[in-house]
């Protein structure tokens, strides 16, 4: 009993001491921390103060490099849209071929599937082609980089025949089909003509054409264009958004009268399959 004691005793010591030792590192911690804080402040505040003290000459090539770089990518972009512009015509066009093609295939699966294809790859090319072309709607862009003049109109036209695939059937109304055809082959000209003789046409000979067509040369005439494929982008967006929000309105109505006729018609046949009473059992 005595041996069990001292070991308890012993136990508790070493627990003490152990806790006692603890203590006294986290307290050197803690003013060891403090103490480098004091003498790192005023260090880092300076060090803080010479990241932020950028001189003239790199922050000239920090916004040489910034502005460059957007303008080599909206002017990349602008060359990659004759092939997209091209693409999406060759894709509406082919659709009579496509027609007389699948009218060959004994299987309507295959048939099936070659004309989903087709229509979402036509779609897709004419909705990247609308995505990429919305930087021609920033006047700092169509003022400073030499871009097609007429491009904004493009992408109004282009805009207009995607409004047509949304509001009526453009497959299946040989009117409606008609109306993109048109809408794309004078967006397609409206783009392709200003780039190919003014932006990109060669510097002997063609002067003129390229003050003419090219956006950051003439803004006498770029500008005025800009403003009005902006009221004809705002007043396109604000139908489609009318047009969305009534199909929406219309679905819910129905949806609201056909619930109201189901009630109705599930009362009618409640109180028309409710027993009645007999003659002999009204009194």
């Amino acid at each position: 009993m005595r041996g069990m004691k001292m070991s308890r005793t012993f136990r508790r010591a070493l627990a003490l001491v152990f806790v006692a030792l603890l203590l006294a590192a986290s307290a050197g911690a803690v003013s060891a921390a403090e103490g480098h804080a004091e003498v790192a402040g005023p260090m880092a505040a300076e060090a803080m103060a010479h990241t932020h003290a950028v001189d003239e000459t790199t922050e000239g090539l920090i916004d040489g490099l910034m502005s460059g770089g957007f303008a080599f990518l909206y002017i990349t972009l602008a060359a990659m849209l004759p092939l997209l512009w091209v693409l999406a015509l060759i894709l509406h066009l082919s659709r009579p071929y496509l027609v007389r093609t699948i009218r060959k295939f004994t299987l309507r699966f295959g048939a099936d599937v070659w004309w989903l294809l087709y229509v979402m790859i036509r779609d897709a090319v004419m909705i990247l082609t609308f995505a990429i072309s919305v930087f021609f709607f920033f006047p700092d862009r169509v003022a400073g980089l030499p871009l097609p003049v007429t491009a904004p109109l493009a992408t109004i036209f282009l805009f207009w025949a995607l409004l047509i695939k949304l509001t009526r059937d453009a497959d299946d109304d040989a009117g409606a089909y008609r109306k993109v055809t048109y809408l794309l082959l004078v967006g397609a000209t409206t783009y392709l003509v200003p780039f190919l003789f003014g932006v990109e046409a060669s510097m002997e000979g063609w002067e003129a054409a390229r003050s003419a067509m090219s956006s950051s040369q003439n803004p006498a005439l770029s500008m005025p264009i800009l403003y009005l494929s902006l009221v004809l982008l705002g007043a396109t967006g604000a139908y489609i958004f009318y047009f969305v929000a009534r199909g929406v309105a219309r679905a819910s109505g129905r949806g609201g009268t056909t619930s109201r006729l189901a009630g109705r018609r599930e009362r009618a046949l409640r109180h028309h399959e409710a027993p009645t009473a007999g003659p002999g059992e009204a009194g």
